[in-house]
């Protein structure tokens, strides 16, 4: 079928210091932002991007929060949608914060990326905490793929290194065109242009020409993330973009 229809999921909030957001931006004042998943289907497929956090405080040094409102059982339920019809988990990366619930999906594969996986095992120091769940992954018998691929007709992945060493970016078809979830590759506007994210390399804007989005306006206007400017779980169906607020898919 190939024409996707895209559903965010409210998974909670996750509140930090901007300058751990963007390098000097706005130092000690704290941002909030959505913990966010997305359900995507075209009829016949039933697929998650990412499923979020835990149902109480997760171990990395953060505030974190999650209602019962915003349990991903729940998000899925008011899309009549329960885990065990989802036939397929794409996973950006393995933050605590995109894949605690991956144990929900019992008829699921799971799709990661060689790189994400090997670093997760043995992640430097400072990045220690955001894998804080590798008991969790242990439990998961991941599909493993090495760089760019097609999924099935409509839906693929695209490596876009940056936020970790093997995070990957996926390209999803809809009736309005063509719409990319980039997950933390970058969280605000300002980041994007202006602030790159502390202790990252260039992968991440290395990553963003790759496919063209600060060259593209289209492009950039289909490009989303979890800045709260936009993205609003209150107007599912539909995915919008940081860059472009309300802009969504059929």
């Amino acid at each position: 079928m190939g024409k996707f229809k895209i559903y965010p999921l409210d998974l909670g909030n996750i509140t930090r210091p901007c300058e751990r957001i963007g390098l000097h931006y706005q130092p000690g004042v704290p941002f909030t932002y959505p913990v966010l998943a997305f359900y995507i289907t075209d009829g016949e497929h039933k697929i998650m991007l990412d499923c979020g956090g835990p149902e109480t405080v997760c171990e990395a040094k953060m505030p974190y929060s999650q209602t019962e409102e915003q349990r991903i059982t729940n998000q899925l339920a008011k899309l009549g949608v329960s885990p065990g019809e989802i036939e397929m988990v794409v996973i950006t990366h393995l933050h605590w914060d995109h894949t605690w619930n991956l144990n929900l999906f019992k008829n699921a594969k799971f799709v990661v990326q060689k790189r994400e996986l090997e670093y997760s095992v043995t992640p430097c120091e400072v990045h220690k905490l955001t894998y804080c769940h590798w008991w969790r992954l242990y439990e998961i018998n991941f599909t493993v793929i090495d760089g760019d691929m097609q999924l099935m007709d409509g839906l693929s992945v695209i490596t876009t290194p940056g936020h970790t060493p093997g995070s990957q970016s996926v390209v999803v078809e809809t009736e309005a065109g063509t719409f990319v979830y980039i997950a933390d590759l970058s969280n605000l506007d300002d980041t994007w242009e202006k602030h790159p994210s502390p202790g990252s390399s260039d992968g991440e804007r290395q990553s963003a020409y790759r496919y063209g989005w600060q060259s593209s306006p289209e492009r950039a206007g289909n490009r989303c993330g979890p800045d709260p400017a936009g993205s609003s779980a209150e107007k599912a169906p539909g995915i919008w973009s940081s860059a472009c607020p309300g802009q969504r898919s059929g």
